[in-house]
């Protein structure tokens, strides 16, 4: 096998190694250039999925944040709670408006679609809980305040009012529709506020027969009418603030799985940019072990067919000018066809042959008239000749030695390249072994911190919830123990009009003692049974002594109660919101901690991708020195055969001049 019989000098055959080895790292860093063009689009694509997944979970946590604000505010009326309501919707719809833009920015037009309906539907949010605020407003943010201000005020003139009056039937007619009023606002069922209606009835109906002055009436009249239209009033703000309660839940209840079916898709987005990413490196990796691959077989083929087609024609022209100094002149030229150096120097020795023979062929004609003047003159033409073809051939012998040397040198700076290559791919191998397995750590160590943290924000959404009902039932205990603290007041007020009862059966007992005494016999009778009546009256007003002071006691006990159960649950009410911003703030973290967790991966998938790559190139870096190591035997090879012929030649023309 040889290469084509074109004209091509020798350094230009040794130079195409060359011009092939630096073909074949362009084509190499082609690759890798389009291979990191390819994985840097990806990785943006990847960055901008997770930054987006983010903002959607900061938006996610603010909807609940909203939520809980919402829910305290409508069980405790604090205005504090809200302005946090108010900051949260601020905070979330602001941040859907962004999370809109930027996946339009991302080219996800169906997902930008529903970011934008599910704004709209939190801006309807918003307005519900706004008439649902104003109805609470309405109604009384505290027990002072508001519609059931009026109501409790208007209820407490009515009973200052009556108290002035020996009345016990007006005074126990107003507890009935006191009772039922507050059954209702408890309760807010049809059963009580038809009873409310039949109680106030009734107290009207029996206050209108009673004996009392018509400017009295008159303006008692007044205040229940009002107390009638403020309760109606509260009613209906009790009924708004069920029917805005109800479309903000399902306003809420809307978008939340929207704002899922959003982090889901941008996790899946993130998912397969980053298998992509993969893939493209897998893609490069593979291209550029083919390139060197290819490089490294061209490389050794090349060398292999210049080093043969340098060295066997050599040795072979070695040959044939060792038979032509030997006086072997039919001896067969090799090289003769070649159009190359070699191709220039067997042409040189064919015509120092032919020569030669023709020489021989007049010496033997002219031999026996040959003097030994044309001995002398045959010997000048010889040593001519001699001088002749060691200028024509010398230059050629010289020209391969010296491209010889070029290729051996050439090729023991390749086969040091190689294995320089190879001892820093190496070193980077191991750099990078040692950092993927350090990053792995760190990202399983992210991993169990993210599990911790999503753990953590159950248990405190748990704790919120909990506290949240705590707070409920905190708010139903005060108003049933102030239903008791007034129903003991009451009490009071009866024992009260028993005792004024019993004192004075007492002073009409003894005034009929004294009367039976003025009629002597006659009274004699009457006496006992005034008597009896003074004991019965002494007896009952020590009962209600007693009973006064039961009922001070229970009145001190439940005031302290009431007093505690607010405190208890403005404590948990404080709890409730401590958890609630924790549980806003451990969703943040843990948003973060996933996020953390996500790079974290990417990088340790990027640490062991560099490794692989490194040692694919160490791989090819060692069959690259062993390329470099099969041309640099070939270039000693024909070094030495060019040293060998140079040698051959200088014996071969001693020869010519000394015959």
């Amino acid at each position: 096998m040889s290469l084509p019989s074109f004209r091509m000098s020798l350094q230009l055959k040794i130079a195409s190694i060359g011009a092939v080895g630096l073909l074949g790292l362009c084509f190499v860093g082609g690759f890798y250039l389009l291979g990191a063009s390819t994985q840097e689009r990806y990785e943006r694509a990847a960055d901008r999925a997770s930054a987006v997944a983010t903002l959607a979970t900061g938006v996610s946590a603010a909807m609940f944040q909203a939520r809980d604000a919402e829910k305290e505010f409508m069980l405790t009326g604090d205005e504090m709670r809200l302005k946090d309501h108010e900051q949260a919707v601020a905070k979330l719809l602001a941040g859907f408006k962004d999370l809109q833009g930027k996946l339009a920015e991302m080219g996800e037009a169906d997902l930008a679609e529903k970011a934008g309906k599910a704004r709209a539907g939190m801006e309807r949010y918003a307005g519900h809980f706004a008439t649902a605020v104003a109805a609470k407003r309405t109604m009384g943010l505290s027990n002072d305040g508001g519609l059931e201000g009026a109501l409790r005020n208007t209820v407490r003139q009515i009973e200052n009012e009556l108290d002035k009056f020996d009345d016990a039937r007006l005074v126990a007619g107003i507890h009935p529709v006191r009772r039922y009023e507050r059954e209702y606002m408890l309760r807010q069922d049809g059963l009580s506020q038809t009873s409310f209606k039949k109680a106030l009835a009734a107290f009207v109906s029996s206050f209108q027969s009673a004996a009392l002055p018509a400017s009295t009436k008159k303006q008692m009249l007044d205040r229940l009418t009002s107390y009638e239209r403020d309760f109606n009033e509260w009613i209906k703000a009790a009924e708004a603030i069920e029917l805005a309660t109800t479309l903000t839940k399902v306003e809420f209840g809307n978008v939340s799985p929207v704002v899922d079916q959003i982090k889901t898709s941008l996790d899946k987005l993130y998912d397969d940019a980053t298998a992509k990413n993969a893939e493209a490196r897998e893609d490069t990796r593979r291209q550029i072990l083919i390139a060197i691959g290819i490089a490294f077989v061209a490389v050794a083929a090349i060398g292999f067919l210049i080093g043969s087609s340098l060295a066997r024609p050599l040795k072979a022209m070695t040959k044939a000018m060792r038979e032509l100094a030997e006086g072997h002149m039919e001896v067969a030229l090799p090289g003769l066809g070649r159009r190359d150096e070699i191709g220039d120097m067997a042409k040189a020795v064919e015509r120092f042959k032919v020569v030669a023979v023709e020489k021989a062929r007049h010496e033997a004609e002219e031999r026996e008239e040959a003097s030994r003047g044309a001995a002398a003159a045959r010997k000048v033409e010889m040593t001519k000749l001699a001088d002749g073809f060691e200028s024509a051939v010398g230059n050629i012998v010289g020209m391969v030695s010296s491209a010889a040397s070029q290729l051996e040198a050439e090729a023991r700076r390749l086969t040091a390249t190689a294995e320089t290559t190879q001892r820093l791919s190496n070193t980077v191998a191991s750099a990078s072994t040692q950092a993927s397995a350090n990053v792995q750590t760190v990202a399983s160590s992210a991993e169990e911190l993210a599990a911790s943290v999503a753990e953590i924000a159950r248990q405190v959404q748990e704790s919120s919830t909990i506290a949240a009902q705590a707070v409920e039932q905190a708010v139903r205990t005060d108003t049933r123990i102030n239903e008791l603290s007034q129903l003991a007041n009451r009490i009071g007020d009866v024992v009260k009009f028993i005792t004024a009862i019993a004192e004075q059966t007492n002073l009409l007992a003894l005034n009929a003692t004294i009367e039976a005494a003025r009629a002597g016999e006659a009274g004699k009778g009457f006496a006992v049974v005034a008597q009896e009546v003074k004991a019965l009256a002494a007896q009952t007003a020590k009962a209600t002594d007693e009973i006064s002071a039961q009922i001070n006691g229970m009145q001190a006990a439940t005031a302290d109660s009431v007093a505690a159960i607010k405190e208890i649950g403005r404590t948990i009410n404080r709890v409730s919101e401590i958890a609630a911003n924790i549980a806003a703030s451990v969703e943040q973290q843990g948003a973060a901690t996933q996020e953390i967790a996500r790079n974290v991966q990417q990088a340790a998938r990027g640490t062991t991708d560099v490794a692989n790559n490194i040692v694919d190139v160490s791989r090819g870096a060692s069959e690259t020195g062993s390329s470099s190591a099969q041309v640099l035997t070939a270039a000693n090879s024909l070094t030495r055969e060019s040293e060998h012929l140079k040698t051959e030649l200088q014996q071969f023309l001693s020869t010519v001049r000394a015959a």
